[in-house]
């Protein structure tokens, strides 16, 4: 009933909009779980999110059935503002996109704003007017709240009679999925996101409820022996006399050992228990595709993160390799969104520490490309990301 239920299509309008907008519950349960997890990405409100909606439009009803997520590195900090390289990966990734079946093609987009209130800011409208030009594609602005539901209003700036004035009577609360979303939104064309070799190490099966366990079956007791049942329950009087000897016996051993403990025990100054080892946690690198947008994730608890001041990480496809410089905000992120040209990507992450100390780790993808992406050649060196020399492709420590 709940898969049925998420499966299913709802409906918003609002009576200064000429527009209707019908969206599957499952995809905008999906982009609240993306927004609430980069909400608590980090303190005082986390990382702000943005995503292309899919679906199609005809005759004034507007159908939203599928989201794909939008690349940002927050260069300017956590507001989901697009740097000159935000918009190259936007602007191919849009290419691509309306490649799509009509059914699942570009019909606006969707951020989320956790400082501020349900609103186009000035850059959310520049945005929209470059890349969602139509009257009639919308901007989905999505508010998380820590212990509320989170809401959403789908804005039609381009279209007549709906403004900002009108967004808090439009408002929706965005539903909480019954089951949990995958690590990322379905592709466009409606197949699971490709895995890399190496899982997510975030990716644990939950444990059952207290309560709710399935007993283990245990073993059926031995059959006791039928001479044992026999025996005569009290010990003879002979049997309590060589208990008690042997006691006594146990006691005066023991008694002697003690009293000549410093003839036998080596000294104890200066000795100090030794410490076993600390686990070696991993940073967890992996990767997964969404059509073309290949996401680089790693384990932002790791120790080696928090004590990291800053990061190199390299990608490699069919040319040199390609390096961009993390701090320590971004590193802390735990994801980096690369458009990928080719079958195979090497990546590699290094990790820098106060002390000089580096620690790195890689991994490597291998996936078709999606229908309508051709293989390109690979960036020249003086368009690749900025160089950092020192880093090595295999762990150190």
């Amino acid at each position: 009933m709940e898969e049925r239920r998420e499966s299913a299509l709802a409906i918003w309008s609002a009576p200064q909009c000429p527009v209707t907008a019908q969206y599957s519950r499952r995809t905008l349960g999906e982009i609240r779980a993306a927004v609430m997890d980069a909400f608590f990405s980090l303190p005082h409100g986390g990382v702000e999110i943005g995503g292309v909606l899919l679906g199609a439009y005809e005759n004034g009803l507007l159908r939203v059935t599928g989201w794909a997520p939008v690349a940002c590195e927050h260069a300017s900090g956590p507001s989901f503002t697009l740097s000159g390289r935000d918009h190259d990966l936007l602007g191919h990734s849009l290419e691509q996109l309306r490649r799509n079946p009509p059914s699942s093609r570009p019909v606006g987009w969707c951020h989320s704003h956790h400082r501020s209130g349900i609103a186009l800011r000035d850059a959310d409208r520049e945005i929209h007017r470059r890349y969602f030009p139509e009257p009639w594609q919308t901007a989905l602005v999505v508010r998380p709240y820590p212990m509320e539901p989170a809401k959403g209003v789908f804005f039609f700036p381009s279209a007549e009679g709906f403004s900002d004035r009108d967004a808090i009577a439009a408002e929706f609360e965005l539903e909480l999925l019954a089951t949990p979303p995958p690590p990322v939104p379905l592709q466009p064309d409606g197949q699971p996101a490709r895995l890399s070799r190496r899982s997510a190490p975030y990716d644990i099966p939950p444990r059952p409820l207290p309560g709710f366990d399935r007993p283990a079956e245990q073993d059926a007791p031995a059959p006791v022996p039928k001479f044992l049942l026999t025996q005569p329950e009290s010990p003879s009087r002979r049997g309590w006399l060589r208990v008690l000897m042997s006691v006594a016996l146990c006691a005066a051993l023991g008694g002697g050992v003690y009293a000549t403990r410093s003839l036998w025990r080596p000294p104890l100054s200066g000795l100090t228990p030794s410490q076993p080892p600390a686990p070696d946690v991993g940073l967890g690198l992996n990767t997964i595709d969404l059509a073309g947008q290949l996401q680089i994730r790693w384990n932002r608890e790791a120790p080696a993160v928090a004590e990291a001041v800053a990061a190199v990480l390299e990608i490699a496809e069919n040319g040199p390799p390609e390096r961009a410089a993390l701090d320590a905000i971004h590193l802390k992120t735990g994801v980096f969104t690369y458009a990928r040209h080719s079958e195979r990507v090497d990546v590699t992450l290094t990790l820098l520490r106060a002390d000089g100390r580096k620690t790195a780790e890689a991994t490597t993808f291998l996936g078709a490309l999606p229908p309508g992406i051709a293989p390109e050649e690979p960036l020249s060196p003086e368009d690749a990301f900025p160089a950092e020399p020192g880093t090595t492709s295999e762990p150190s420590r």
